[in-house]
This record gives structure tokens, sequence and C-alpha cells, in this order.
């Protein structure tokens, strides 16, 4: 098994998640002006990308229906305090708002959303009110009623990144601590009407501080992010999480399509890494000022590879970052690295 690029476009490419015929991935991208975050949609191996969204707000989390009909995503203030949860046809069109969710300041990671298997709702973060934890919602599209799925109390500040397993029995999702910054995944069993039944079961220790969960096809296994690569887990029997072979370095914001019901899933996610250079710049002597900067004026030296989780301990003479592409693998069932 081997992963190719899907994307290589300038900037910034996050959040993908595959067609459930597997043709085509949508996307939030900061376009190639690298100005701001909007939605597209692209042929997989083919093409050019359709642009679906061109507000100035930040859209992101584009995620599509199980049905093929509708893509979900999120459009963020400037504060980052609330968010708009829109739908709007893999073709383009007019968008339809359908909740408005609050965060506050205790979720300093990306909630995501997350469908339910037939289409009808999304699952998604929300305040349960001042003072109190933000918990998971479902939210019905047809009536806008919202029903709570998490109770998180404090001292947990909060439940994010949903994730339905294909059968519709499991809701997987991250508990927050200490501001976002740390956190583990939870598993809760689903009723038939979308209710969570027990309390859930913690999945991964907080020190992994695992990200991005989603759902293997057989709905027994999981793959998440953590510690600049992906992961896998059974989410019973009390199994540690083994790294995955062969791909999923660098790797964040995994997503998986069960492409046509077949035996093989599709794995894409997203490698952010850093590529940082060193330039050498001639000047006129000791001591003298340089000429005015022309561009291509500096001399290569060479080029290091940083992974994003130390972009902030960096102190160099130029960084540039790579765009965060998007990688694809296919995967079988039959795989010993994931069955």
């Amino acid at each position: 098994m081997r992963a190719v690029a899907l994307t290589t476009f300038p900037g910034q490419e996050q959040y993908p998640s595959i067609s459930p015929d597997g043709k085509q991935v949508t996307f939030s991208w900061n376009g190639p002006k690298q100005d701001n975050f909007d939605i597209y949609v692209q042929l997989i191996g083919a093409g050019n990308p359709l642009r679906l969204t061109t507000d100035a707000a930040r859209d992101y989390n584009p995620t599509w229906s199980p049905d093929g009909r509708w893509i979900a995503f999120m459009r963020g203030d400037s504060e980052g305090l609330s968010s708009e949860v829109r739908l709007i046809s893999p073709l383009g069109g007019p968008e339809r708002k359908v909740a408005m969710i609050t965060l506050g300041e205790i979720i300093t990671l990306p909630v995501l959303l997350a469908w339910c298997p037939d289409s009808t709702c999304l699952i998604l973060s929300d305040s349960q009110g001042d003072g109190k934890p933000v918990a998971l919602f479902a939210l019905s599209l047809e009536t806008g009623e919202k029903r709570q799925l998490t109770h998180p109390a404090p001292p947990v500040l909060g439940d994010s990144q949903p994730a339905v397993s294909p059968d519709g029995d499991w809701l997987i999702f991250r508990r927050n601590i200490s501001g976002g910054l740390t956190g583990a995944l939870y598993v809760v069993s689903l009723a038939r009407n979308l209710t969570a039944v027990p309390e859930p079961t913690q999945l991964t220790l907080p020190t992994l501080d695992a990200n991005h969960p989603a759902w293997m096809p057989n709905s027994k296994e999981i793959v998440f992010s953590a510690r600049e690569r992906l992961w896998r887990v059974a989410v019973s029997g009390h199994q540690q999480p083994t790294p995955l072979p062969f791909v999923g370095e660098d790797g964040i914001m995994p997503t998986i399509a069960r492409v046509n019901g077949g035996s093989a899933a599709t794995l894409t996610y997203v490698r952010s890494f850093l590529d940082t250079n060193i330039w050498r710049i001639d000047t006129p002597g000791m001591g003298l000022p340089t000429e005015p900067r022309r561009r291509n004026s500096g001399a290569f030296i060479v080029a290091t590879e940083l992974t994003s989780v130390m972009r902030e301990s960096l102190n160099c003479l130029r960084t540039l970052m790579y765009s965060r592409g998007m990688l694809i693998a296919s995967i079988a069932n039959s795989a010993p690295c994931l069955r």
C-alpha cells in the first residue's frame, strides 16, 4: 500500500471528504492567492477544482452526505466563537443555513461535523449554556431540532470531532481538556433513534492527544491522527493503538470512504509539514547595506523538512510553508495493515 498525492496546489488544503462513489473529493483551500478559505470540489485524478463558496468568512470542514446529495460545511466568524452550519450542492448553487453553533473560548481546535448514516441529520458541537462544557448534538435537517447526545461536566471543557460508525451503532468523539490542546477519544453506543445509551468509554489516553477519528468500513476500528502520523485502534477489546504502516507520515485529518459497497476503502488525509530553506544574500562590503531586494536575488544553500508541530520553535533566515497537500491511498479490508 502506498499513498499518492491527490492535490498539489499552493497554500493550504484541509478537511478532505470523499464522495460516496469515490470519484470526487471536497476540501477547504485558501485559494491560489492564499487569502481566504473556501469550499472546493474536484474529480479525483483529473481537471481543476470547482469553487463552491466565495464568502469573505472562513469556510471549512466540508463533509459529503452519505446519499451524495449535499456537502455540509462550517462558516466561522472573525472571532472564532461561533459558526454557521450550511449545506450546498456538490454542483454549486445557493447555500442553505441550517444552524448557528456557539463554542465560546473553551475549544481551540476545529469542531468538525459528522453526518448521520441516513443523511437526515448532522452531529455537531454546541453550547449547553453559560458556564457549561460544549456538548455534542444531533441536528435534524428537516425540523431544525437539536437533541443532546453527550453531557460533559467540568473539569471537562467540551466534546468535539464526532464520527458515526457506518452501521450507525457507535459514536466516537474527542473530549477536550486544557483548552482543547489536550484530549482523548471516547466511544458511546447509539440507539436506533440516535440517542446515546450508556456513558461514553475512554478509548485513548490524553498523553497520546488523539485527533480526527475516522471509521473503517467494518465499524470495528478507527483511524486517527496523533504525534505527526496516523494510527489505528479497535473500538472494543482494550487494544493499544498502533501506527499505520507504509502511509500516514505527517498525517492529519484522515477520512475513509468505502467505494460503492466494495471490499476496498479509500483513505484520504492531509500531509502537513514545513520546508525550511537557508538563503545567502551578497552585500557590497562589511557593514554596508544590501542593494534593494530583487526577485530571486538570494542564493539557495540547503533545505530541511520539519513537521508542522515544530513550527513554533523555528528560528531561521527564511521559512516557507509547503501546501498542506492531500494524499490518497487505496486500502483493502483483507490487507494486513487495515483489516
